[in-house]
């Protein structure tokens, strides 16, 4: 911080930083009651904030007031600032009080002018408003949230270990960047609710939500030889702790590391350029203070630092293109095994169990970037590396570390499984369901929300796979496992609070009852349907054309499918009426599938509405029928000018088959020559088919196509046969 002058704004003060926001509890009140002493106390209190700002190093900026805005570097000056202001003011208060009382105004209790407080990590710059600097931003506004949520708190005679006045309340980003621990009493998590805007991804919409964080109270130990001192004299003495001669080599890696942990907690709330080039920096500080922190010198703090790296490097190779991106998974690999030569599962078992579980996410992120062989070996190694840390964390000792690493176990087995089939698979994905349940175990939807929600849905998602590989009862059995999980996470992923997860897993539970109406008839074979046309339009309440085409189309042709199958079920006007939903459906799809950008997704919505043409050609006679028919085969022939003999064999069996299937229709609706026409028509089509569906491969598909080539044949050789001249 520059010197100023006392009252004066600096336009260069910028973060990222600390925002510690102060207000006076009951101001309105004692204004109201007298306003010549409210004004004389807010005097004095602002003369207390900049003694202890101009002694902690830090900077006064916005007054509201009743309400003063501090600006720090350090978490720690910031707490230690708040804190004397709170000591001097608690003498002034009393003085303030018995003012009020000797002029007949009744002090509502006992925390009438009392201060309470909130401190953030975050973003801020001056904002110039006719001639005056204001400061503004997401520190600010953060540090004023949590100041408004300490009112729940503040007035309790104990929070802890810490009594009535003695809190100065932070919240989840600032308490993550206090450095020397040991020197601060900090209190449990308290609940708090924040409103305000939210983005998943950088490819989702920010959304609007008020969700569960936490603060906390803080405040300094008092410890020998620090009482009075400065800011400064403070740091100096936490890192004289461990160097009784801190040079300035180490004094300038010391800065580094700090500000590369306050940069790292930054990042995991930017996105985009943001996100980008705050990793950078960070990447950045990590390797200076290395140049320092040596595992000869200083083995605990190298091994963190490397620790840290490996994390940061593994979060920034999501931010790279190429190359880069697998020279960045291998540094951060380098970075954890460095570590590891510091951390044992005896001498450090804890940060060994941190570090093994880093590694394992990025083998987890390489094997993303594999495929056969390479990919089975790199999630074996994660596989490794998540076991070892299970031999750390337990239910008991550190059951939310416990419950992630089980289900990061799980998501490995399930991507080893990919490689598997028949029993082996089954077996793979039974792992991979037990690591899951053993996760949710440790779990809820109330302590880890969003664990909780993830973990659900991957648990649906490998129950589902294994439904796959059962029939009948056993398969149904499954299904219904997958839809208990899925519906768990929906207690989490609500309309409301995360529309998307929401309408992702509405539609995964309409694939569900799609698959569970395969196995009925009847009644519950409708009533799954229904279910599953239910689920398909409660995502399509999230999904639109404009914002989520992809996800639009997807779900759009999930229910073409519901509704195609449905019309199987029904006769006469309900008939058609499903049909026509289903042909609405497919052709929205199309909206979106185009030949050019995603031909494989062009054809298969062509074929399928072909066969839902088909369908309706069935209800309709004559030229209607006709008309409905030659729709039908058009749309197979698009689907044609994608699937090919050479590059998509078994979808170009299908099509032929299915034009070959409505070209025979069209036959039965002419005669003469136009008829031997669409027959041979028909026959060519296929003739096509039994090139891919040949006996030895596919024998089942090869009788049945043989039957209907020969039967057409024989058709048209009777009423050839027929139509000549008796004795000719």
């Amino acid at each position: 911080m520059t010197e100023k002058k006392t009252g004066q704004h600096d336009s260069t003060i910028k973060g990222p930083g600390f925002a510690a926001f102060i207000d006076l509890h009951d101001s309105t009140y004692a204004w109201d009651q007298n306003a010549d002493t409210a004004a004389e106390l807010i005097r004095e209190l602002y003369g207390s904030v900049e003694t202890a700002a101009d002694q902690h190093g830090g900077h006064v900026g916005n007054f509201t007031g009743d309400g003063f805005l501090l600006l720090f570097t350090s978490v720690e000056n910031s707490i230690l600032c708040l804190s004397r202001i709170i000591q001097d003011w608690e003498e002034i208060r009393g003085k303030y009080i018995k003012k009020y009382s000797a002029t007949g105004v009744a002090v509502p209790d006992a925390h009438f002018l009392a201060l309470r407080t909130g401190i953030s990590f975050g973003n801020f710059g001056p904002l110039a408003i006719k001639n005056t600097v204001h400061y503004s931003g997401s520190g600010i506004n953060k540090a004023q949230r949590c100041e408004a949520a300490s009112k729940d708190y503040f007035s309790k005679d104990a929070i802890g270990a810490l009594k009535f006045p003695n809190y100065v309340f932070i919240d989840s980003s600032a308490e993550n960047l206090i450095q020397v621990r040991s020197d601060f009493f900090v209190s449990g998590q308290l609940p708090a609710q924040f409103k305000g805007y939210f983005q998943a991804s950088a490819a989702e919409n920010p959304e609007f939500e008020s969700r569960k964080q936490f603060i906390y109270a803080v405040w300094p130990k008092e410890k020998a030889g620090s009482a009075g001192a400065s800011a400064a004299e403070l740091e100096k003495l936490a890192l004289a702790q461990t160097k009784s001669d801190i040079g300035d080599r180490l004094m300038l890696a010391a800065q580094a590391l700090k500000s590369g942990r306050m940069l790292h907690e930054l990042s995991g709330s930017a996105m985009g350029k943001n996100r980008k080039k705050l990793l950078e920096e960070t990447v950045k500080a990590y390797r200076e203070a290395l140049t320092v922190y040596t595992v000869d010198s200083s083995p605990e703090e190298y091994g963190r630092i490397n620790n840290s790296l490996g994390d940061a490097l593994n979060a920034q190779a999501a931010t790279l293109a190429g190359e880069e991106i697998k020279r960045n998974y291998e540094e951060a690999v380098t970075a954890h095994k460095k570590a590891l030569q510091v951390y044992t599962p005896v001498s450090a078992p804890k940060d060994y169990a941190v570090t093994q579980n880093g590694l394992g996410n990025v083998f987890r992120n390489q094997a993303d970037l594999l495929a056969g062989e390479e990919k089975k070996r790199k999630l074996s190694e994660a596989l490794t590396a998540y076991g070892k840390t299970l031999q750390v964390w337990s239910p008991a000792s550190e059951p939310a570390l416990y419950s992630k690493a089980q289900s990061d176990l799980g998501t490995i087995l399930y991507d080893q499984a990919e490689f598997l089939a028949g029993e082996e698979k089954r077996c793979k994905l039974s792992l991979a369901i037990a690591s899951y349940k053993e996760a949710l175990k440790a779990m809820t939807v109330d302590s880890a929300p969003e664990d909780y929600a993830v973990t659900q849905t991957n648990l649906g998602v490998a129950l589902r796979d294994q439904a796959g590989l059962l029939a009948g009862g056993e398969k149904d059995q499954k299904l219904s496992e997958v839809i208990t999980a899925y519906t768990e996470a929906l207690q989490v992923y609500t309309f409301d609070s995360v529309p998307n997860a929401y309408a992702l897993t509405q539609n995964r539970l309409g694939n569900v009852f799609l698959d569970q109406a395969e196995l009925l008839a009847g009644g519950e074979k409708r009533r799954k349907l229904d279910e599953a046309v239910r689920a398909y339009k409660e995502a399509l309440r999230v999904y639109a054309l404009d914002a989520s085409p992809d996800h639009y189309a997807m779900t759009l042709n999930n229910l073409g499918n519901a509704m195609f199958n449905l019309s199987q079920l029904f006769a006469g006007e309900e008939k058609e009426q499903k049909i026509r939903e289903a042909l609405k459906a497919y052709s929205a799809v199309l909206q979106v599938y185009t030949l050019d950008s995603a031909p494989m997704y062009y054809a298969g919505t062509q074929n399928n509405l072909s066969n839902i043409l088909s369908e309706h050609a069935g209800l309709l006679t004559g030229a209607a029928k006709q008309e409905k028919l030659t729709e039908a085969a058009a749309a197979c022939r698009e689907a044609l000018r994608v699937y090919n003999f050479k590059s998509a064999a078994a979808y170009y069996a299908v099509a032929q088959t299915n034009l070959a299937g409505i070209l025979e229709s069209q036959a039965e609706l002419l005669s003469g020559r136009e008829k031997a026409l669409k027959r041979n028509e028909a026959l060519a089509a296929y003739t096509e088919a039994l090139r891919v569906h040949t006996q030895a491969e596919y024998p089942h598909e090869y009788a049945t196509l043989t039957e209907r080539f020969g039967r057409i044949r024989a058709l048209a050789q009777n009423e050839a046969e027929g139509s000549e001249p008796t004795g000719a």
